[in-house]
């Protein structure tokens, strides 16, 4: 019976979510096309905030993939593109060695190898791309620990507050009971005088 239930309200949740999924992908798709926030408000004939509020949200996970993409991808597709080269050079060179009365053929090979040994070296030395990339990913780091520090800060600001509610609890039950004992000594005496 609870199955059910949960069933039936989750059913409206992700047909919401189905909604707002293929509105982003509208609104992505119309901007692509070069339409601004009030040409896409009008021709899905959704209010501006809403089209504002998903942009937004688009360029965060535009951010979020660029940032996974530049740590996570392009590190191993760099790796490949170097491999590769270096395989092609070799395979050239094996070539050119195996065409020992083919001058044409030799003079290609090792037209093939010299460019492969250009677009390494420039893989390499682009200088302009390393330096993006490396300022791309420490800047990063330095938001992500920007975030850490004051994520933990307000955990420690938390932990704080909870342990002083603790303490006030604990410092007014010891005055509870000190009152309480107090009380019941003045009691006492009140009942054995009279």
């Amino acid at each position: 019976m609870q199955q059910m239930s949960r069933d039936s309200q989750q059913q409206p949740k992700q047909q919401k979510e189905k909604h707002i999924d293929w509105r982003r992908d509208k609104v992505l798709e119309l901007s692509v096309k070069g339409h601004n926030q009030t040409n896409i408000s009008k021709i899905l004939n959704i209010h501006k905030s809403t089209i504002s509020r998903d942009i937004e949200y688009l360029r965060t996970i535009a951010k979020e993939n660029l940032k996974q993409h530049i740590e996570n991808r392009l590190p191993f597709e760099y790796e490949q593109c170097l491999h590769g080269l270096t395989q092609i050079i070799q395979y050239v060179w094996m070539l050119s060695e195996k065409s020992d009365n083919n001058i044409k053929e030799k003079l290609q090979s090792l037209s093939l190898a010299k460019d492969c040994y250009s677009i390494k070296m420039d893989l390499l030395t682009n200088s302009n791309l390393l330096k993006d990339v490396l300022r791309f990913v420490e800047q990063s780091k330095e938001k992500i620990g920007i975030e850490m520090e004051k994520e933990e800060i307000e955990k420690n600001e938390k932990e704080e507050i909870i342990i002083d509610k603790a303490d006030e609890k604990e410092d007014d039950l010891q005055r509870s009971a000190e009152n309480s004992s107090s009380t019941r000594r003045r009691e006492s005496t009140y009942n054995s005088l009279f």
